[in-house]
């Protein structure tokens, strides 16, 4: 299975009940155990960026309950996916960190 380690969500406009989105999936980086991902959010009717998120998966045997490498077959499928993205631009908001100031500093 695979496991959502880590995700960061960007909520940038409204959308409406029955409006129509479309989405994208962008694969960053593959290694045997992990896949980094970015998805943008779109609404059909302007084309306006409503939503992003960035995640971290893991894969994970559900029988020991611990990481494992992906089998051979996904693992190809992978590689060939993160192959074929790797020349889209990566996405400036991607590996964002959530802060808050510190008051006096």
């Amino acid at each position: 299975s695979i496991y959502t380690v880590e995700t960061h969500i960007r909520n940038l406009l409204e959308a409406s009940t029955g409006e129509k989105l479309r989405c994208t999936l962008q694969v960053l980086g593959v290694d045997q155990k992990r896949v980094h991902v970015a998805h943008e959010m779109y609404r059909m009717r302007d084309d306006e960026l409503v939503a992003t998120a960035e995640q971290m998966l893991l894969h994970v045997d559900i029988g020991s309950g611990r990481t494992a490498a992906f089998p051979a077959q996904i693992q190809q499928r992978l590689d060939a996916i993160a192959e074929a993205h790797s020349g889209l631009k990566r996405p400036d908001w991607v590996g964002r960190t959530i802060t808050m100031p510190v008051k006096g500093k």
